[in-house]
C-alpha cells in the first residue's frame, strides 16, 4: 500500500530522545502517528495521548517500542499528540479540550479526507500550472506579429 511517510527523530522532551513517526495511507487518506523513546531513557516515564486525550494517558515502552495513534480530524483544530511527565497533566489536558473546544469525544469518529476536496486542490493546482505555462509560451515562443502598410 502506498502512503506518505514523515519521521522525527531525537526530538527532545524535558532532556529525553523522543521519535515521532506520521504516516498516511494514501486510498483510503487515514493517518497514524507513532511515538517511542530511546532506549537509553528506559529509567524516565513519559506518558501520552493522542490529539483528543479521549482515552487515559498510556505509558512509553521502556524498550522502545512505539505507541501508534490514529489522527482525527478536529475542529476547532488540535495537535496530533500529547507527551507529559505527568498523567494527571494529560487527564486535565482531557477535560479542558472537552470544555474550552467542545469537542464531543464520544460521538467524534475518523474521517478520511475528502476525495472530492484532494480533487479539488489538485485541480486548482493543475490550472495554474497550465496558466502559467500558457503564458510563458505566448511570452517567449510565439513571434511577434509585424504589419506591414499596403
Amino acid at each position: 500500500s502506498s502512503g506518505i511517510n514523515a519521521e522525527y527523530g531525537g526530538l527532545e522532551y524535558e532532556e529525553v530522545l523522543v521519535d515521532i513517526s506520521l504516516s498516511i495511507n494514501t486510498p483510503d487518506h487515514r493517518g497514524t502517528v507513532s511515538v517511542s523513546k530511546s532506549a537509553e531513557f528506559k529509567d524516565t516515564i513519559l506518558y501520552t495521548c493522542d490529539q483528543i486525550c479521549s482515552g487515559e494517558p498510556r505509558t512509553l515502552p521502556m524498550n522502545g517500542d512505539p505507541l501508534i495513534y490514529p489522527i482525527r480530524p478536529t475542529n476547532p483544530s488540535t495537535p496530533i499528540l500529547y507527551v507529559a511527565k505527568d498523567p494527571q497533566q494529560l487527564i486535565d489536558l482531557r477535560h479542558l479540550i472537552e470544555e474550552h473546544h467542545g469537542l464531543d469525544l464520544h460521538t467524534l469518529e475518523e474521517h478520511p479526507i475528502s476525495a472530492l476536496f484532494i480533487i479539488l486542490i489538485s485541480l486548482v493546482i493543475i490550472l495554474f500550472h497550465v496558466l502559467l505555462f500558457h503564458m510563458i509560451y505566448k511570452e517567449y515562443c510565439t513571434q511577434p506579429i509585424t504589419r506591414t502598410a499596403l
